[in-house]
């Protein structure tokens, strides 16, 4: 009878498609291991402590409620907005995001409810929704911020200007000069371009004012001699609504600052002056995500009813006031969107919370380059997680991180929850998806909300207003757990004796500890080998369950589970098995 190895010491191709494909470098599962940055071992992250100080008690800031985080562009701070025990917009912070407690900065409440999901830094000030209709601002951050309630108003558009162009070129005027649109209040373009004589040719809109009607407009300028400039104005009709979703804003490559809610786009000059609806997209749609693609913004949307309808991804120029190209993301409520490497990547919810999906939902990660996206890569859910998934991103390191639970039985009580991520370290590497972050202090509510400083994160979870970041000291209380790939040996008709599993380590330094388990034939639970702690050692081969003392057993498909305590790091594995007669 044949002896047969089977070994592994890369996990760069992340988890596999099929857990019973043939594939060196992926597995099933692995939480809480970084498998990017050195593709040929398994490193522990740290784990997560609490960080629900507010200064006072070690628990005060669950009060708050804090769902957005913000880490500063120009100082160690970390803001977050939560909430008032009205639930009113508040806006906290810390001074050094890695360490410390949390503050109240003082003029930091709103008059508004909050609108958790948009949380943005604009020129010096942290932008966000509240109530129905607000647009609130929080600044300047370099000096001592003061809340503005209503920096602008949405959901009501009082003709605003769309689309402008020169009528009557005037002479005299200079490129650069600013024209001070007349017939409505606030309206201001810049002479772009002039032929001989001063005579305007070309005019950009700055400013979209409002209480315009669509017509020709005089206009003043106090910039040059300029004289006689008429524009012919385009305005969007008013429009009545009020807020009731909102997605994560940004800034672009105009130097304007977005912000969404609804199906609408809202516009922030550098002036402070909001613009809403500089963009409406369908009405049966939400905006859920949004991110800088090339040239243009790329705005995901997803159906207002997850039960029925396909997501888009609208990209937008910026300026023109429709689209330049629709995408069909398919089914599914797609839930982030961001640009990785160049690609467009999407993150959709197919059905993880909903019966329509009839026990059969799935979390699926697809990429656009150009023509149709392409699914890259797909986890199927066992139950329904009664978890909407958030809209938080974060992407660094070519990584884009996100935050789903994934049901791994049908009875509900396994799952694998946390920050995922996906990407690769470079071009050398095929994209891979783990699931990176986990926190042991999580409970069936899940995860509402994260954001990061550095490589710190910061996760709101339990429903509870409970905070966790990543631990400042090198402490690892979390198990890290990496499950294989079903394993057949190479004949999966064939029952096989297991021989032995040798584990090969980073030398095994005081406090590090490894756990071997493992199960044939898609057991209900993994059988406990043995635990290895010996200092120094480099590897251990396991001959047998160490406790009790006796042979392996045998079976058909095999599946491995290794566990790491204390930052153990794992460099490789192997196992061996005699393929048994089944005649």
């Amino acid at each position: 009878m044949a002896q047969v190895p089977i070994k592994q010491n890369n996990w760069s191709n992340g988890i596999s498609d099929d857990i019973r494909a043939i594939s060196q470098n992926g597995f099933s599962i692995a939480k809480n291991f970084d498998i990017f940055s050195n593709p040929n071992r398994l490193t522990p992250y740290r784990s997560f402590e609490a960080d629900t100080n507010d200064g006072s008690t070690a628990t005060g800031m669950k009060q708050y409620f804090v769902k957005d985080f913000l880490y500063a562009s120009a100082s160690a701070k970390l803001y977050g907005l939560g909430q008032t025990g009205a639930g009113l917009t508040k806006i906290v912070q810390k001074a050094d995001a890695t360490t410390g407690n949390w503050s109240l900065p003082a003029t930091s409440e709103g008059n508004g409810a909050v609108r958790n999901g948009c949380l943005v830094e604009y020129k010096d000030y942290l932008w966000g929704f509240q109530g129905t209709t607000q647009v609130f601002k929080w600044g300047l951050l370099s000096g001592t911020p003061s809340i503005t309630n209503s920096a602008g108003t949405v959901g009501t558009v009082y003709n605003t200007i769309t689309v402008i162009s020169v009528v009557a070129g005037g002479t005299l005027y200079n490129v650069n000069d600013i024209l001070y649109i007349g017939g409505g209040t606030g309206g201001t373009a810049i002479v772009a371009s002039v032929t001989a004589g001063g005579v305007v040719a070309t005019v950009t809109l700055l400013e979209p004012g409002y209480n315009y009607s669509t017509g020709t407009k005089a206009t003043t300028t106090s910039s040059s001699t300029g004289t006689g400039a008429t524009i012919g104005v385009t305005t969007v009709a008013n429009t009545s609504a009020t807020i009731t979703s909102v997605a994560q804003g940004l800034i672009a490559k105009d130097d304007n600052g977005y912000i969404f809610y609804n199906n609408i786009v809202v516009r922030i000059y550098p002036s402070g002056t909001v613009q809403d609806q500089a963009l409406k997209l369908p009405t049966n749609l939400k905006i859920t995500s949004a991110c800088n693609f090339g040239n243009y913004m790329a705005i995901g949307c997803a159906p207002i009813s997850n039960f029925n309808g396909v997501s888009k991804v609208f990209l937008w120029n910026l300026y023109s006031p429709d689209v330049q190209e629709v995408i069909d993301w398919g089914e599914g409520e797609l839930r982030v969107l961001e640009s990785v490497e160049g690609m467009l990547v999407g993150i959709s919810d197919r059905y993880l919370n909903s019966a329509t999906g009839a026990g059969r939902g799935s979390m699926i990660v697809q990429g656009y380059t150009g023509g149709a996206p392409q699914v890259l890569k797909e986890v199927f859910t066992e139950k329904l997680n009664g978890i909407t998934m958030p809209q938080s991103k974060v992407i660094k390191n070519n990584r884009l991180f996100f935050v789903a639970k994934i049901m791994t039985n049908t009875a509900g009580t396994e799952y694998n929850e946390g920050i995922w991520s996906f990407g690769r370290k470079n071009s050398q590497y095929q994209y891979a998806l783990s699931l990176d972050y986990v926190s042991e202090n999580i409970n069936t509510s899940g995860i509402q909300t994260f954001g990061a400083a550095g490589n710190f994160f910061f996760i709101a979870h339990s429903g509870d207003g409970s905070i966790d970041k990543t631990n400042d000291v090198a402490t690892f209380t979390f198990s890290s757990i990496f499950e294989s790939q079903i394993i057949d040996f190479g004949d999966v008709n064939s029952d096989k004796k297991l021989d032995s599993i040798k584990v090969s380590i980073r030398k095994l330094a005081t406090g590090e500890s490894l756990i071997l388990k493992y199960k044939w034939d898609d057991a209900t639970s993994f059988t406990t080998v043995g635990t290895f702690n010996t200092v120094g050692e480099l590897n251990h081969t396991f001959l047998r369950e160490e406790t009790p003392n006796k042979d392996f057993s045998s079976g058909r498909e095999l599946k491995i589970r290794l566990e790491s305590t204390g930052g153990l790091e794992i460099t490789g594995w192997k196992a061996i098995a005699t393929l048994l007669s089944n005649v």
